[in-house]
């Protein structure tokens, strides 16, 4: 099974960290959303992060209403997995569920109402199931996942000189 390519290419797509990615994942199946629904989710918000830091009015306006900024102070793109939880907690101020809805959709597109599950509870709640993916031993480093894909080619490499010796010998 070649892991890195299920993780570590979808960091690229997805604008996380290989270990956020695994610590998201597991945090959407702790409220009833599927790892792809969660993946989804995540490239959403890349886009559209991503836009707003580029003046893009209706994305830009999206984090505003939150009073959640794009930038650091340094000017530089906060990490999607670092703006979920801000966005968590900005999203416990808004009262009407409508607003919710409809903020949530502008952020993290069809996806988005799916997600206030796992926004309800604000970074507490979201920094708590995180934690428990690395307690659980789910997140696995970059260099694990470098080495399970190195032994997952090992034996990729051996089954082909295995088969080629069987064809060889019938």
């Amino acid at each position: 099974r070649d892991w890195s390519s299920d993780v570590c290419s979808s960091d690229l797509q997805l604008g996380v960290t290989t270990e956020a990615l695994q610590e998201y994942r597991y945090a959407a199946t702790q409220v009833g959303l599927s790892s792809e629904e969660m993946d989804q989710a995540l490239s959403q918000l890349t886009r559209r992060a991503g836009e707003a830091a580029s003046g893009t009015k209706a994305q830009a306006e999206a984090f505003d209403k939150l009073g959640v900024s794009v930038k650091d102070a340094n000017g530089n793109l906060i990490p999607t997995g670092e703006l979920i939880p801000m966005i968590a907690d900005a999203m416990q101020k808004i009262e009407s569920p409508a607003q919710r809805a409809a903020i949530l959709m502008d952020l993290f597109g069809k996806s988005g109402q799916k997600l206030e599950p796992l926004l309800a509870g604000g970074s507490a709640a979201i920094n708590n199931l995180r934690n428990a993916a690395h307690q659980l031993g789910i997140v696995l480093s970059s260099q694990q996942i470098q080495n399970a894909d190195e032994t997952a080619d090992k034996l990729a490499a051996v089954k082909t000189v295995l088969q080629a010796n069987i064809a060889g010998a019938v």
